[in-house]
């Protein structure tokens, strides 16, 4: 019986420092990541609906995800998880 050959690894994206990027990202990234901290939705929503991938990195190394934990967010947190919008009652 033919065995059938793992697909190839996805090539990781590299790494990109801080003085690549220009100042319209960095302040979207910062604009994200307050975001998280502060649990509004919308404008997280919005974003991993566009592609954004919750696990986005600070220098600090915190993602989207952890500060939404963090901060006691744990209705972004299941959305960005599972793409699920917990109603409140």
């Amino acid at each position: 019986m033919p065995t059938m050959a793992s697909p190839p690894p996805a090539a990781a994206s590299p790494a990109v420092s801080v003085d690549q990027l220009p100042p319209e990202a960095l302040a979207l990234a910062t604009r994200l990541f307050e975001a998280a901290r502060s649990g509004q939705m919308d404008i997280l929503e919005q974003a991993l609906q566009g592609g954004l991938k919750p696990n986005m990195t600070n220098g600090k190394g915190d993602s989207l995800v952890s500060l939404c934990v963090f901060f006691s967010h744990l209705k972004c947190f299941v959305f960005q998880l599972c793409g699920i919008v917990v109603k409140q009652n």
